[in-house]
């Protein structure tokens, strides 16, 4: 089995073009090598609901500073 590994800035930018562009999850799940389910947890996780959308350099931002409060077990 695969381990985990974290989205780099580079997948989250595919994700975020193609979206825009209206392609499915399913072929870029494909593109990328992750499962659909990962793909969909991305992009909840990081949808802007006040704007209602999914930027890459927010999502990577969003992700440093989740692993920061870990390294620094901040609430």
């Amino acid at each position: 089995m695969k381990s985990y590994t974290h989205f780099t800035l580079n997948e989250r930018e595919y994700l975020q073009e193609n979206y825009e562009k209206g392609r499915s999850i399913r072929k870029i799940a494909a593109f990328l090598g992750r499962s659909l389910s990962t793909i969909s947890q991305e992009r909840k996780r990081n949808w802007s609901k006040k704007k209602n959308h999914y930027r890459a350099w927010g999502a990577n931002v969003k992700y440093i500073c989740r692993r920061l409060r870990i390294v620094l077990h901040l609430p």
